[in-house]
């Protein structure tokens, strides 16, 4: 690993000194849960109010949990995870950790709410989260809101919220491995400790993977013995190397007040090929990330006239960018970002009559930027206040009929380098419904506005293939789902239209010759869809039973533009997607699971003249469990992109093709396996 983050900043003290604070907290924490602790001390994170079971709603609007313990075992990425639900979009740079982004039902990522545990994940003064450097391992399950969020969320677009959770309960003993194609290897564990009422849960993994799998380069030199250029060649300074830890811990009873808190940590260091994938290519890409959260629910209506709970977090990330030899992008490059992003939050519940609830939240947060140019010895920093209130009154009548309106206002201030300074404000609502006429059905509808200011990175960006704009207006829009489910179990199925309307939408342009990317205001958008799920299980006696899953989005993404863009697709959205799943859970604990994702209709740049490929990929495994014991030993293989497809999300970032993977997991205490989480 030639000038990795290492050799250029010397020992990497993020992860480190917080590894060594996870430690002393620790002790610290240890020592504080040893004495006495009465259950009016402490509290929790309270979880958003959803049925433990995957895909049922509870909470208005359509919520989805993805269960995350079967993939967990498995030599999953989150991003893959993600990218098998068919409302979501998942686009990758390249391979094992490459950069991410994720989005849904036909917005962009930064119309998208990316939280962990309920609060804000990636930095909205940038807009660049890499979700490809977040580990699965870390996550318990995820809660997806499509259209429509509970007021515990302070900001909700078009795209929803994905809201990543992590909760110590039930953190058994655990270890994992799991290596395969292209030398990528993972291996961690984790555990917990409870003494009282307080629990507490750790995390530590490590990843890498050298990225060296083959493709086809049409970009190399002209070679007369392939003048197709179909030979294949292996994929070069593409590498990953990463460590992360998590710390949970939790003080007090579920009824009574409760602490919860949170440390994570996040080190990554990789390559960034260049177009050509020369193997002279030496740019680099390192970045360091850290969260810190803490709640404390004081009280809970019922209990006390007024539930109150208050909450607070530090974000900071660290990128460094190195492009010396000017191989990616608009110009040689060193340069040192560093992010921080701070607040916190007041949440008051209460009941106005059995009937009908109200909720209020306060948000101040501050985001502050600093970019430095180490070649050209120069700095440009910017600051971002946020100030977020927000109002929901909720009316339910016996379970089977409620409604919900909820109010936001935001005031956003940004400075940059000290002479430019811009102001937003904005008032959002949202209103939604839900009806169960019996049973086994459930109806949901739900609408809203929302707008959205430019990220920094997309006003004055300047890094790899992507230049600011500064002109850029903030984005507005309206959006309406309507949902109907059915369930009965173990069968479920679910489907639903969604519709918005986008004015001076934010759409990122990449020029065709060049590859650059630049954000431009589209004068309007328009996006319609449906998305339709069903899962379910037959039982074959002694043979087993069978698990399936079955996924489908098909979706218009159209620039209602006046000129030449009028009509055409927005760039990167896919028109359908599907995925299916089949399990066959044998005898003697044996699985054997095959799945299909396919995604068709997307595009490279805003003229529709440059398609991408489509994508059929298939992944075939098996998988045993073993009981030893008090322990339990889940032993897998499987075979990723079965028929070698190349796929592409980004021009000239491909993707590898078959993959071969074996991994295995071990827990303390047996527990019942349930086969494939729906």
């Amino acid at each position: 690993m030639s000038q990795n983050l290492y050799s250029l900043t010397g020992p990497i003290t993020l992860a480190r000194h917080g590894l060594r604070a996870m430690a002393l907290a620790a002790g610290v924490l240890c020592a504080a849960v040893s004495a006495a602790q009465s259950p009016g001390d402490s509290q929790t994170l309270p979880p958003v109010e959803v049925s433990g079971q995957a895909s049922e709603i509870e909470t208005l609007g359509h919520v989805e949990r993805i269960n995350t313990a079967r993939a967990r075992a498995r030599a999953l990425e989150l991003t893959d995870l993600l990218d098998q639900q068919a409302g979501l979009q998942v686009r990758r740079s390249g391979g094992f950790g490459s950069f991410a982004t994720v989005s849904a039902r036909g917005a962009s990522a930064q119309q998208t709410t990316l939280t962990l545990n309920g609060l804000p994940l990636a930095p909205t003064i940038s807009g660049d989260f890499n979700l490809g450097a977040l580990s699965l391992k870390q996550i318990d399950h995820i809660d997806l809101y499509a259209g429509y969020a509970p007021i515990e969320f302070a900001a909700a677009g078009p795209g929803g919220v994905i809201d990543l959770r992590t909760d110590p309960e039930g953190w058994m003993p655990s270890g994992y491995a799991s290596t395969g194609s292209a030398s990528t290897w993972q291996a961690g564990a984790r555990t917990s400790l409870e003494h009282g009422l307080a629990r507490h849960g750790f995390s530590l993994g490590v990843a890498a993977s050298d990225n060296d799998y083959s493709i086809r380069n049409p970009n190399r030199a002209f070679d007369p013995s392939d003048p197709d250029r179909r030979r294949e060649e292996p994929r070069r300074n593409a590498d990953v190397r990463r460590v992360h830890g998590l710390y949970v811990g939790r003080w007090g009873a579920d009824d009574g007040p409760r602490m919860d808190s949170l440390i994570q940590l996040q080190d990554q260091d990789q390559g960034i090929p260049d177009a050509r994938n020369s193997t002279l290519a030496r740019t680099r890409l390192g970045s360091q990330q850290a969260n810190l959260q803490t709640r404390i629910r004081w009280s809970e209506p019922g209990v006390w006239p007024l539930g109150l709970t208050t909450r607070g977090f530090w974000q900071a990330s660290r990128l460094r960018y190195d492009d010396r030899q000017d191989q990616v992008g608009i110009s040689a490059q060193l340069t040192d970002t560093r992010q921080h992003h701070y607040g916190a939050d007041l949440l008051a519940r209460t009941e106005l009559t059995p009937a009908l609830h109200w909720s209020g939240l306060a948000r101040l947060s501050r985001e502050t930027y600093r970019a430095t140019d180490l070649l050209r010895n120069r700095q440009d920093s910017g600051a971002r206040q946020h100030a977020q209130l927000a109002t929901e009154l909720h009316w339910e009548r016996d379970s089977a009929l409620s409604s919900s309106a909820t109010l936001r206002h935001q005031i956003v201030e940004d400075r940059f380098a000290a002479q430019r300074h811009q102001r937003d404000t904005a008032t959002t609502w949202q209103l939604a419904a839900q009806w169960s006429p019996t049973s086994p059905w459930q109806l949901h509808v739900n609408g809203g506005r929302s707008i959205r200011p430019p990220t920094f990175f997309e006003r004055f960006g300047d890094r790899g293939l992507f230049i600011g704009n500064s002109t850029l207006r903030p984005e507005s829009g309206r959006n309406l789902n309507l949902g109907l489910g059915w369930v009965h179990l173990p069968w479920r199925a679910s489907i639903e239209a969604y519709a918005s309307l986008l004015d001076d939408a934010i759409v990122t342009q990449f020029d065709v010759l060049s590859g650059i990317g630049r954000a431009e205001n589209a004068d309007s958008a328009r996006v319609w869809g449906a998305e339709a799920r069903l899962t379910g299980t037959w039982g074959l006696g002694p043979a087993g039973r069978l698990n399936l899953v079955l996924r489908a989005a098909a979706q218009d993404t159209e620039n209602t533009s006046a000129g030449v863009l009028n009509g055409k697709q927005l760039p990167g959205r896919f028109r359908q997607k599907g995925f299916s799943s089949l399990t066959w859970l044998l005898p003697r604990d044996y699985e054997l699971f095959y799945e299909v994702l396919l995604e068709r209709g997307r595009f490279y740049d805003s003229l529709n003249s440059r398609p991408a490929p489509d994508v059929q990929v298939h992944d075939l495994g098996l998988r045993k469990v073993l009981p030893l014991g008090r322990y339990r030993l889940d032993l897998g293989g499987e075979i990723r992109n079965l028929t070698d497809q190349h796929t592409q999300d980004f021009s000239a970032q491909p993707q590898p093709g078959r993959q071969f993977f074996v991994s295995l997991e071990w827990v303390l205490a047996p527990t019942p396996h349930h086969g494939m989480d729906s």
